[in-house]
């Protein structure tokens, strides 16, 4: 299949006074008492505390070589907000301290391994070690909705990564002029992983392109904006797809797909028995192929596996009623055939944005083997409306039969906003390596106001929560 990206494992980046050696300990950060945690619920006999405040727009948590707390500033949020994407150490006093900088954001997930850190960055996959940032892989197709996501690595010795779509569902339209880019790169679009031959389903729109309101354009799937597909047309796959789970050699070699249909996979788990768990994100109600009620979805992944993009929601096709959205047409199917779809092991309501995960190494804070699972929220009025108000939560997920209960959350079930006296959007979350604490990253006040995002730099919080008593 034909390769779009480059490895790059030889070349190295000297980010020079901008990158600082990680300077922590065999500590753990003490949370911080005049911090109000008073608008979360938990469980009897667990309690919540605030560790560090005035992060921007964080994405990733991990543990480094010695026990030290590192985050990943994402430098990017949707809308018009921009920060300087960078990794940094959380002091035990709660302050902060830089370690990598250089970076392209969003950030999007870090993970240590053998002295090194690798970090998942717009379009590259990177290590850092020894004050040096490498780019293992460049030339990711991250150019559109959604980028290359959280890594992990597996009991193969490979790294894994997430790929997500450039489009809501499969065909460019003029929701992506709002996200600002295709303007930008208007020969992007989305790469299936296998060759699949399309219905030709094509839409009409009107051609932002052009200055004349009355200028239209159709558009089929798997297609640059405003070109059009014929029924029966083959689709070459490539690697790496978007839509996909990637794995590759530590050192960015022998890349190669290793499942795909998924519309935006953000977090990945490997659990002690070597089972992959993945988050999707659903689709929202927007495009040319706008879907209503979509549920995200919890997965666990094998080589070849198909989650249904952009023609099934779990392993719902988009022709059933229920998906049936008032913005549009009936979504429709864009391939001719599919291969057998994967049933989720766990779904969520839909636009609660499932985000990363961590699973219980102990009963310390749940039981052993269940997985924490951070739900971001909605992004309504411009994602669809949801039912409810759906995540702003952490939700704790049985794996052996994917049902889940509320671990975490608000008491009014909504965001906290300002105060930061509660979550906004838990966007990740990670035990500590005894197992003691569960850490929750807040990516902070995300807003929409008149369909425009609005992000509050500074307003990301680190939370922990231990059982009482320890």
């Amino acid at each position: 299949m034909k390769s779009r990206w480059v490895p790059v494992a030889l070349g190295t980046l000297i980010v020079g006074a901008v990158i600082f050696a990680i300077i922590g300990g065999l500590t753990q950060p003490t949370p911080q008492k005049k911090m109000s945690a008073n608008q979360i619920e938990v469980p009897p006999g667990y309690r919540v505390s605030k560790v560090a405040t005035g992060l921007t727009f964080p994405t990733s948590l991990e543990f480094g070589e010695r026990g030290e707390l590192l985050i990943a500033e994402a430098g990017y949020a949707y809308g018009p907000k921009q920060a300087k994407p960078r990794v940094v150490q959380v002091n035990r006093d709660g302050t902060l301290s830089a370690v990598v900088a250089g970076l392209n954001g969003p950030v999007n997930g870090i993970r240590f391994r053998n002295g090194r850190l690798y970090i998942s960055h717009r379009g590259k996959i990177s290590v850092f070690e020894k004050g040096r940032l490498t780019d293992l892989v460049t030339g990711l197709p991250s150019w559109g909705d959604h980028h290359n996501n959280d890594l992990v690595f597996g009991p193969d010795g490979k790294l894994y990564f997430g790929q997500g779509t450039a489009t809501n569902a499969g065909i460019v339209g003029n929701d992506n002029f709002l996200y600002g880019w295709v303007p930008k790169y208007p020969k992007f679009h989305d790469i299936p992983a296998h060759d699949i031959r399309l219905s030709g389903l094509n839409r009409r729109t009107v051609d932002l392109r052009t200055p004349d309101p009355k200028d239209t354009v159709l558009t089929g799937a798997f297609v640059p904006f405003g070109t059009t597909t014929s029924k029966g047309q083959v689709i070459k796959g490539a690697v790496p797809a978007t839509g996909a789970i990637i794995r590759m050699n530590p050192d960015g070699t022998q890349m190669e797909n290793f499942a795909w249909g998924l519309r935006n996979p953000f977090g990945l788990c490997f659990s002690p028995s070597g089972r992959l768990y993945v988050t999707n994100n659903g689709y929202d109600n927007r495009g040319l192929r706008p879907v209503e009620n979509a549920a995200d979805q919890l997965y666990v992944l094998n080589k070849d596996d198909f989650c249904g993009w952009p023609d099934f929601s779990g392993d719902i096709p988009l022709n059933d009623p229920r998906f049936r959205s008032a913005r549009g047409p009936e979504a429709g199917q864009v391939m001719m055939e599919h291969p057998p779809v994967v049933k989720p092991l766990a779904s969520f309501p839909g636009h609660a944005a499932a985000m990363k995960m961590d699973i219980a190494r102990g009963d310390r804070v749940g039981g052993k083997g269940d997985i924490f699972v951070a739900l971001f929220g909605s992004g309504e009025p411009t994602t669809g409306r949801p039912q409810g108000i759906p995540g702003h939560q952490v939700v704790r997920v049985d794996p052996a039969t994917g049902q889940y209960t509320v671990f975490a959350r608000n008491r009014n079930q909504g965001p906290a906003g300002r105060s930061l006296n509660g979550f906004n959007r838990p966007i990740d979350v990670k035990f500590s390596p005894d197992g003691k604490y569960l850490y929750v990253i807040d990516f902070g006040v995300f807003e929409i106001h008149a369909l425009s995002p609005n992000a509050v730099p500074g307003t990301g919080v680190l939370w922990r929560i231990e059982k009482t008593g320890t």
